[in-house]
């Protein structure tokens, strides 16, 4: 049995537990779960690095920042972040989705008029979202309406003056 800060994941033939590492800030790794008794501290790589650098246990021991995606891409899913060493791994933005300018972060998903009560107005691309607008009914109602309301007006006004 290990005490803490030990942990023994299998069984190796060894009579003592391992020690749990750390997670190094210098190299850029952020710890995503503590050590256990069964399993070693989990580290991953800050944001926009990727692993440069694994141990013999298979464990990323170094981060180096990744390169950008250009507009139109972003970073895939995995990203560098499942112990992969190398730089960011880009892929075009799929359907309904973009990325505006180059960066570490995958595509985002265009703008639905329609869930916030708006017609699209232009349909997205993959380096522009979807703009929205008022349905054409409604774009005539704001037009037509204050006309309404300044007849109104004018004949309440006129019909109080001949009073």
């Amino acid at each position: 049995m290990c005490r803490p800060g030990e942990f023994m994941s299998y069984a190796h033939g060894y009579s003592s537990c391992f020690r749990c590492g750390s997670c190094d800030e210098e190299m850029n790794l952020v710890e995503v779960a503590a050590c256990t008794t069964v399993k070693d501290t989990q580290c991953v790589c800050k944001d926009g690095y990727n692993c440069t650098a694994v141990s013999g246990n298979e464990r990323c021991e170094m981060c180096e920042q990744s390169s950008l995606c250009p507009p139109g891409e972003g970073k895939s899913p995995s990203g560098g972040q499942d112990g992969a060493i190398g730089q960011t791994h880009c892929q075009k933005c799929p359907e309904r989705f973009f990325s505006k300018e180059s960066s570490h972060d995958p595509c985002q998903p265009w703008t639905s008029c329609e869930d916030v009560g708006l017609a699209e107005i232009q349909k997205g691309s993959p380096t522009s979202d979807s703009e929205c607008g008022l349905w054409p009914h409604k774009r005539w109602a704001l037009i037509f309406l204050p006309i309404l309301v300044v007849a109104i007006a004018t004949v309440g006004i006129a019909s109080r003056w001949r009073q």
